[in-house]
């Protein structure tokens, strides 16, 4: 399935959005000047910023093969949806702090940050699964 991809395009976008958004909003520059400093702070935050993206696409992929492709559309487009939300919703607000700090010990964020997506992705995962379970019991319950 295409949805698959939607998190590994967002991780892409993610982090040089991120970095454009502080400079502009923080540091006061036009967008040209924040594009063009957009790789300054990137490094290895790409690859770390990956991981817990590479995770979700992969469990979406999974989720869809081990269903044997009958899997309804929304019950992964629920998934998708939910884990990006617990993604972006930690990892935003983090990395945006983390610009405004100087100190060296900072920088740490970008390496803790995405192993802490994982754990909250996998909370997020058993709740979404007892809720697409809890409607679909609803759905034969009611309609029969």
């Amino acid at each position: 399935m295409i949805i698959c991809l939607i998190p590994i395009i967002i991780a892409i976008v993610i982090g040089p959005a991120i970095n454009i958004a502080y400079d502009m909003l923080e540091d006061n520059k036009s967008f040209h000047d924040a594009f063009g400093s957009v790789f300054e702070y990137l490094g290895a935050f790409i690859f770390f910023n990956l991981i817990p993206f590479l995770t979700l696409s992969f469990f979406l992929g999974g989720y869809t093969f081990l269903q044997d492709k009958k899997t309804e559309l929304w019950k992964v487009v629920f998934l998708c949806i939910l884990g990006l939300t617990i993604i972006l919703l930690l990892m935003i607000p983090a990395y945006y702090t983390v610009r405004s700090d100087t100190s060296s010990t900072a920088g740490l964020v970008y390496v803790f940050v995405p192993f802490y997506c994982l754990i909250l992705l996998a909370v997020g995962f058993s709740l979404g699964w007892v809720l697409i379970n809890l409607i679909g019991w609803l759905k034969i319950k009611v309609l029969g």
